[in-house]
């Protein structure tokens, strides 16, 4: 600018432009901070458990890089607890549907035992003895239960039908979760 190179408002202009970037850094430190939140979130970990996610500025700029140990986002998501526990609801409701099922099938039962009896006639006589056994087997069929065990599987039927539809909606949400947590971090990373 002193020696004419460039004119007043050139300089003020990049000063002005400096001063801007400079200003704006704060804010996107922030936003990596807050995805790194998210994603230590999504991976049942705290924020200080990914290390190198907050962008360190010694004097340059750094290289832009992802947490180490992050994970790819099928990861994120096998990792979810609330996605675990959706998965978990839906295998329980899918075996109680089989379970009342079942209910309307006859059922079948064998049984068995074997011991050994005895007795002793007169005072001076042996003691007699003799093995038993016994076999048996029975079946039931449930016929006059007014419908209740018809019902009772119908309903669960409904139960694990809603508990999937639960589960998609939930796994949905956790897809586009981990997406936008994934693309903030990235985005923010890129930025500086």
């Amino acid at each position: 600018f002193a020696r004419s190179e460039a004119a007043g408002l050139d300089v003020l202009l990049q000063r002005q432009q400096l001063a801007a970037t400079k200003a704006a850094l704060p804010g996107a430190q922030a936003q990596v901070l807050r995805a790194k939140g998210v994603l230590a979130m999504l991976l049942g970990k705290t924020s200080a458990d990914l290390e190198g996610a907050e962008a360190k500025l010694p004097g340059s700029l750094p290289v832009p890089r992802l947490p180490a140990g992050m994970g790819t986002p099928g990861e994120l998501l096998e990792a979810r607890p609330d996605l675990r526990i959706a998965a978990a609801g839906l295998n329980a409701a899918d075996r109680r549907k089989v379970s009342a099922w079942m209910g309307l099938l006859p059922t079948v039962a064998l049984s068995g035992s074997t011991g050994e009896s005895g007795q002793k006639i007169g005072a001076d006589s042996d003691w007699q003895t003799a093995g038993t056994w016994s076999v048996g087997v029975s079946a039931s069929i449930p016929l006059f239960s007014g419908g209740r065990q018809v019902a009772a599987a119908r309903g669960a039927t409904a139960v694990a039908r809603a508990a999937l539809y639960d589960f998609q909606g939930l796994a949905l949400n956790a897809v586009r979760e981990v997406e936008d947590a994934w693309t903030t971090l990235e985005s923010a990373h890129a930025e500086l």
